[in-house]
């Protein structure tokens, strides 16, 4: 009884140490979307706006060809060697917190099992089109990742060290007591950075960052300045489908 007990636990030993020392692969290119508002366009600034047909017809397309949706955090921790990623990994972002990312695209993502990462700034809170706290809660706790956006989606760039700490900071702490997770990523308002705003986010505790900058992320690239592929309204099915394609 001892032998047999013997032998089964060096068999699942071996198993085991078979199993854990697979290495990860490390993905070198990985297409992240940008959106803002998915909608009609209201106001001056049509390009940050995509209608919800457009966006249906991206988002089959991405499930009917092989696409699988990831986050942020799951693209860092393959970053890492800590996470395998499943085949044609795409990362989908959306800023600014409109009420859109839960009535429409939240839902969506349910019924079709994917996920993206949503970039909020706290001070949006309250306004007559911005996600609410509890919105944000149910979404995190089902497999979307929360992202800042900054407090008040202010311009970075010129701002003193007191004021980047304040707004890297604080938002960070809210959407943290929201959602009861750690928020890792953070998305620069209207894409302005500097390198002193960089050094407050790593020292806060941010893992990554997003830009405007149009590309796809490399692993070679600095992880703080991360390429996105902006989706515009304009956009017909096929250009889309180029634009993650190269």
């Amino acid at each position: 009884m001892l032998s047999f007990l013997t032998a089964c636990i060096v068999s699942f030993s071996l198993y085991t140490s078979s199993y854990t020392s697979q290495p990860v692969e490390i993905v070198q290119e990985v297409p992240i979307l940008m959106y803002h508002e998915i909608g009609d366009p209201d106001g001056p600034w049509e390009s940050l706006y995509v209608s919800e047909a457009n966006f249906r017809n991206q988002m089959e397309y991405l499930k009917s060809n092989g696409y699988n949706t990831i986050t942020l955090r799951d693209l860092q921790k393959n970053r890492e060697g800590l996470r395998r990623l499943p085949p044609k990994p795409i990362v989908i972002t959306f800023d600014d917190g409109y009420s859109s990312m839960y009535s429409l695209v939240y839902n969506l993502f349910k019924e079709t099992g994917m996920k993206g990462v949503f970039y909020i700034y706290p001070k949006k809170f309250g306004s007559w089109n911005s996600l609410t706290e509890e919105e944000i809660k149910e979404m995190s706790d089902n497999g979307m990742e929360i992202g800042s956006h900054s407090m008040s989606h202010l311009n970075m760039h010129k701002m003193n060290k007191n004021q980047l700490k304040y707004e890297v900071e604080e938002s960070k702490k809210i959407l943290e007591d929201i959602t009861n997770r750690p928020i890792e990523s953070f998305c620069y308002p209207a894409g302005r950075l500097s390198e002193s705003l960089i050094e407050e986010l790593i020292n806060a505790g941010y893992t990554n960052a997003v830009t405007t900058k149009y590309g796809i992320y490399s692993h070679d690239d600095n992880i703080y300045k991360i390429k996105r592929i902006r989706i515009n309204y304009s956009d017909s099915l096929n250009v889309f489908i180029n634009r993650i394609s190269n």
